[in-house]
């Protein structure tokens, strides 16, 4: 299974504030998540605290202007997950 297929970006597209990140953690512990915009940059660094199973992160948007958005789990060599902010 891949690192995509354990996490679900919603609403996407967002046209509101907050981001739902749902994502499956195998064991508890720390996760590090790198938000990007379209260019690469990295915008911002998200520590989610994780327990075991699945979870519902909230993320919020809100500074965010409107436009194509990357989140990936850091440290890793999955694409990451793609959302639209309108």
């Amino acid at each position: 299974i891949s690192a995509n297929q354990l996490m679900r970006l919603y609403p996407n597209p967002l046209s509101g504030t907050v981001l739902y990140l749902n994502m499956y953690c195998a064991k508890a512990g720390e996760q590090e998540f790198n938000l990007f915009n379209q260019a690469g940059v990295v915008l911002r660094v998200i520590s989610v605290d994780c327990i075991a199973g699945s979870q519902v992160i909230e993320l919020n948007t809100g500074i965010l202007p409107a436009g194509v958005y990357k989140i990936r789990q850091k440290n890793t060599l999955n694409n990451g997950l793609t959302f639209i902010k309108q």
